[in-house]
C-alpha cells in the first residue's frame, strides 16, 4: 500500500513539475559553481530571505553582500534544490525540512506569476511537507500535511533579480545602494516594519512607535550628508501619529553604534507622502545606519512611509495643480516620483494680473501700489522659513546664535519648516480658525521652548516714503527683527479680538515698521518666539504700500526714459501690462493705448 501511494504521489509530482517547467521564474542549473549560473533573490511577502552561517536561510540579513543570492539546481524530472552562493549550502541543510537521505529534494510548486511554494514529499511519513513563513514567531519553518492558505501561514516565495547583481532597495544620486536589514522593539518587525525600508512610499508602517529602530546597510562605506523621512499618506489628518523625535547612528560592523545626531520635537509638515530632508554635517563614513524612533504626538502610534539615507535619485512625473494661484494669492502643484511615489509640493507664485476698481483689486483685495513682500499662510498654501529649536536653561531664555537676526548670517545649516506652525491642541483652542502646516511640538520637560525663524525677501529700492505693515499672530512672546534691528517686542500672546473672531483679518496685529530699516536688495525678517506655557502659534506677513507716481510704469520710483520704453513695448505687444500692477494705464481711463503714450510724453516734457 505504501509503495502504491508513493508511486501515485511521484506521478502527481512529475505532472506538476511538467506544468511548472513551461513558465519557470528562474533558470535552473545542474552545477551551481558554473560561471553561467543565474543567481536570484528570494523573498516571502516582502521579507528578504538570506543565508547565515548557522542556518541556510533566515530573515535576519547577513552582513555579506552576496548572502541573499541563490540558484536552483536540478532538472524537470529530478526536482530542484535551492543553493546559496555565500555559504555553499542547500536550503534546509541545517535542519529546515530536510535530512541527508535520498529524499531531500526541494521541489518548485507554482502559485502565481513568479511566486511558488517550496515543497517535497516525505515518503517515510507519506506526507507533503511545505516550507512557510510563520508570522507569529517570525521565522521560516515546515508543515506536514496539506497547505491551508486560509490560516495565513503559507506565504509564497518569489524570485527577483539574477545574473549575480546585488539586491538594493534604492540607490542615492551617487549610485550607493541601501536596504533595510533589521528592525526591533515595538516597531512590530514581524508584521510590517519592513515597509519603512521597502523603497515605496505608497506603502506605510502603522504601529507602535515604542522606541523602535530600523537598521540599513549601504553597498559601501559612505558619509551621511542628509537623510529623509517620508510622511504617511494620511499625515495631514492624522498628524498626532507623525514622528517628531528620533536619533541616527552609524556603524561599520553592524553592532557598535556611533551617534550621528538626535532630533527632538521636530515640526513635521502636515503633508501626505512628503519627503522631509534633514541635512547633516558629518564626514565619518559608515556601512550601516541605525534609525531609532523616540516620540510621536500621542506618544504611542506611529505612521511612517519611508526612511532614506543620503539624497535619493527620483524620476519626477508631470506636476498636477492642486490649488490654482490668483492675482494676489499663491497656489501649489504636486509632483510624484514615478519610481517611489513620494510627492513634492511646488509653490506657484501669484499671477499679478489684478483687476483694479477704484484702486482696489476685486479678486484679492490688493490695493494699487501694494506689494506683498512676505505672505501669510492662511490660503492653505505653505510658505517655508528657516528655523532652529531651543529650550530655556533654568528659566533663562537662550539668545540664539551670534548674528542670527542679520542679513549676512549663514543659515544653510538650519532646516526648513512648513509655515504657519501651531501646537497639538491648536484645533481646539482660540486660534482654531487659523490654518497651520506644521505642528509645534512640546512635551514633558520641553513644555517651555522657543523657535528662531528667518524669512528673506528682495527690495528693488529703499523708499523712505513707503509704508511697511507687519501682520502678526503669536503665542507666546515675540521679538521681530528687520535686518538685525529690533522692530517689535510683543510679550505674551496676541490679544483676543474684540468680536472674538480669530480669523486672520480680525486676529492679526497690524504693526507699522519704520521704512529706514529696509535696504535695497536682500532683506531678512528674523523672528524669535518663546513658548512660555500652553499652546503655540505663529504666522506673519509683510506688505509694502508705495505712493505711486503717475507715469512710473516700471515702478522704480521715478519717471524717465525706461518708463517710455516699457510702455511702447506693452503697446506693441512685446510685454504685458499685467506685469506692471496697473501702472501702464497712465491716463487713468482704462486700457493701455496711444492715449497713455501721449500722457507719458507730456509728463516727461514737463507739461
Amino acid at each position: 500500500m505504501k509503495l502504491l501511494h508513493k508511486t501515485i504521489m511521484l506521478a502527481v509530482l512529475m505532472a506538476l513539475l511538467s506544468q511548472a517547467a513551461q513558465a519557470l521564474p528562474f533558470v535552473p542549473t545542474t552545477d551551481p559553481e558554473s560561471s553561467s549560473t543565474e543567481w536570484y533573490y528570494l523573498t516571502t511577502e516582502g521579507r528578504l530571505m538570506v543565508a547565515r552561517s548557522d542556518k541556510a536561510v533566515t530573515t535576519t540579513v547577513s552582513t555579506s553582500t552576496f548572502a541573499e543570492q541563490w540558484c536552483f539546481v536540478g532538472t524537470e524530472s529530478s526536482g530542484y534544490k535551492i543553493y546559496n552562493r555565500q555559504y555553499k549550502k542547500y536550503l534546509g541543510d541545517n535542519g529546515y525540512m530536510l535530512s541527508n537521505g535520498d529524499e531531500t529534494i526541494m521541489y518548485y510548486k507554482p502559485r502565481l506569476l513568479n511566486t511558488f511554494y517550496i515543497w517535497r514529499y516525505d515518503a517515510l511519513n507519506e506526507m507533503d511537507v511545505y516550507l512557510y513563513y510563520d508570522t507569529v514567531f517570525g521565522e521560516l519553518t515546515s508543515f506536514f500535511g496539506e497547505a491551508n492558505e486560509s490560516e495565513g501561514c503559507f506565504e509564497a516565495i518569489s524570485v527577483t533579480g539574477g545574473s549575480g547583481l546585488p539586491f538594493w532597495t534604492y540607490h542615492d544620486i551617487n549610485n550607493v545602494g541601501y536596504r533595510m536589514i533589521k528592525s526591533g522593539s515595538n516597531l512590530n518587525p514581524d508584521v510590517n516594519a519592513y515597509l519603512i525600508g521597502d523603497g515605496d512610499c505608497a506603502t506605510q508602517y502603522e504601529g507602535n512607535k515604542g522606541y523602535g529602530y530600523v537598521t540599513f546597510e549601504a553597498s559601501e562605506e559612505v558619509s551621511l550628508g542628509q537623510y529623509s523621512i517620508v510622511t504617511a499618506n494620511n499625515a495631514r489628518t492624522n498628524f498626532d501619529s507623525n514622528l517628531h523625535s528620533w536619533a541616527v547612528f552609524g556603524s561599520n560592523d553592524g553592532k557598535n553604534l556611533e551617534l550621528i545626531e538626535r532630533r527632538y520635537c521636530y515640526p513635521m509638515p502636515l503633508a501626505n507622502t512628503e519627503e522631509v530632508v534633514i541635512h547633516v554635517n558629518d564626514n565619518r563614513k559608515f556601512r550601516y545606519f541605525h534609525f531609532a524612533s523616540a516620540g510621536t504626538l500621542d506618544n504611542e502610534n506611529l505612521k511612517l512611509a519611508e526612511v532614506w539615507f543620503n539624497q535619493r535619485a527620483h524620476t519626477w512625473g508631470n506636476p498636477q495643480v492642486d490649488i490654482e494661484p490668483t492675482c494676489g494669492t499663491r497656489g501649489q502643484s504636486v509632483v510624484t516620483c514615478e519610481d517611489c511615489h513620494v510627492k513634492k509640493t511646488i509653490i506657484l507664485e501669484p499671477t499679478g494680473r489684478h483687476n483694479y476698481v477704484n484702486g482696489v483689486c476685486t479678486v484679492c483685495g490688493n490695493k494699487r501700489g501694494e506689494t506683498v513682500l512676505l505672505c501669510n499662510g492662511q490660503s492653505q498654501v505653505p510658505y517655508y522659513a528657516k528655523f532652529m529649536y531651543g529650550i530655556p536653561d533654568n528659566n533663562v531664555w537662550p539668545d540664539g546664535p551670534q548674528g542670527w537676526e542679520k542679513v549676512n548670517f549663514d543659515d544653510s545649516a538650519w532646516n526648513e519648516i512648513a509655515m504657519p506652525t501651531a501646537s497639538y491642541g491648536h484645533t481646539g483652542g482660540p486660534f482654531s480658525p487659523l490654518y497651520f502646516n506644521s505642528v509645534w511640538v512640546s512635551e514633558g520637560q520641553y513644555l517651555q521652548n522657543c523657535r528662531w525663524f528667518r524669512r528673506t525677501f528682495e527690495l528693488d529700492r529703499a523708499d523712505p516714503k513707503a509704508i511697511y505693515t507687519l501682520g502678526l499672530v503669536h503665542d507666546d512672546n515675540a521679538l521681530i527683527y528687520i535686518n538685525g534691528r529690533l522692530v517689535v517686542n510683543a510679550p505674551g500672546w496676541t490679544p483676543e479680538p474684540a468680536n472674538g473672531n480669530w480669523e486672520w483679518q480680525n486676529a492679526a496685529q497690524m504693526l507699522n515698521i519704520p521704512a529706514q530699516v529696509f535696504i535695497p536688495g536682500k532683506n531678512v525678517l528674523a523672528v524669535y518666539i518663546q513658548q512660555t506655557a500652553g499652546g503655540a502659534y505663529f504666522d506673519c506677513d509683510l506688505v509694502m504700500q508705495r505712493e505711486e507716481v503717475t507715469g512710473d510704469v516700471d515702478g522704480n520710483g521715478s519717471v524717465d526714459g525706461t518708463d517710455l520704453n516699457t510702455l511702447i513695448n506693452i503697446i506693441l505687444g512685446k510685454d504685458s501690462a499685467d506685469n506692471y500692477n496697473g501702472r501702464a494705464n497712465v491716463d487713468g481711463q482704462g486700457g493701455v493705448d496711444g492715449n497713455d503714450l501721449n500722457a507719458l510724453i507730456n509728463i516727461l516734457l514737463g507739461k
